[in-house]
């Protein structure tokens, strides 16, 4: 999936039976792992925020109400482009990220 320099994208998953909460996982493409909490099973996240382009791996992992982790879905990529410096325009578009649920095929994962 490619996504735009800047612009919002909503990322989705599945809901997971008795979760309570998600964490949303990005691996940049240098390596740094970023992480944003959620009661929800969608996330809004502005690109241009990443200050990078590149290929970005993200994945979601679903927790119980006592904080206990029920599963970790499997991994989806998307490439974003480098954002042009200040004063140079860009594409100003939006994106969908959309993805699978927990699907480890652990018991307790699911969707």
């Amino acid at each position: 999936i490619q996504v735009p320099a800047v612009g919002k994208v909503k990322f989705s998953w599945e809901a997971v039976e008795g979760a309570e909460n998600y964490i949303l996982k990005f691996t940049l493409p240098g390596g740094t792992v970023v992480e944003f909490e959620t009661d929800e099973t969608t996330k809004d996240r502005y690109m241009e925020s990443f200050g990078v382009g590149g290929e970005f791996e993200w994945n979601v992992i679903a927790f119980d109400v006592v904080g206990s982790e029920i599963c970790i879905s499997e991994s989806a990529l998307f490439t974003k482009p480098t954002p042009k410096k200040k004063g140079g325009g860009g594409d100003d578009g939006s994106g969908d990220g959309g993805g699978g649920g927990c699907q480890t095929g652990d018991p307790g994962c699911n969707p």
